[in-house]
């Protein structure tokens, strides 16, 4: 990331898991519309924020998405309305020759957004009865995808590693602190 780019933040409060959090959808269709994660300083792209805190009434979870906002995209209208039935959109869903010569219809945006959303949940290999079974080290998956802990003391907040034992987590941030002297 450098001085002056754009950023774009999709943040999830609710407590859900990633793919179950209601504004994953969005996270799809963004995809599907052709935008792309926001790159850190190093180049690679840090997309994915998954921070629990632990407070006095339970653990709170937040989910971060962060995209590049500098691009656009443009859609064309439709030349005319269009009726259809059930059994046509379905047709016109899987034909993968109609959906590339049709772009700008929202049959196809329905359809990419799905294969995104698609991808993201075998991608992060979700288990519905856990959030944290992802392979984070899958390179496929486009972005790193490391759960964090966040940790407050007073007005500062640290991130660590949710997988690190205790010990090495209050390591860490004693290093932090340091650092920031």
């Amino acid at each position: 990331m450098k001085e002056g780019d754009e950023i774009r933040i999709i943040r999830d409060r609710d407590g859900n898991p990633p793919l179950f959090a209601d504004l994953t959808g969005l996270v799809a269709i963004a995809l599907a519309a052709g935008f792309d994660f926001k790159p850190g300083i190093d180049g690679q792209k840090k997309a994915f924020l998954d921070a629990t805190e632990a407070t006095q009434a339970g653990p709170k979870r937040e989910v971060t998405w962060a995209f590049d906002n500098a691009g656009s995209i443009t859609f064309r209208p439709l030349p005319r309305p269009q009726t259809w039935t059930l059994g046509e959109v379905l047709e016109k869903a899987q034909d993968r020759p109609w959906l590339d010569r049709n772009p700008d219809h929202p049959i196809t945006l329905a359809v990419a957004a799905v294969r995104q959303l698609l991808f993201l949940q075998r991608k992060m290999a979700m288990d519905p009865r856990r959030s944290d079974t992802a392979n984070p080290e899958d390179p496929e998956l486009g972005f790193p995808l490391i759960r964090h802990d966040l940790v407050r003391e007073g007005n500062r907040k640290y991130f660590v590693k949710r997988h690190w034992t205790k010990e090495r987590k209050l390591e860490e941030i004693q290093k932090m602190k340091r650092a920031k002297k």
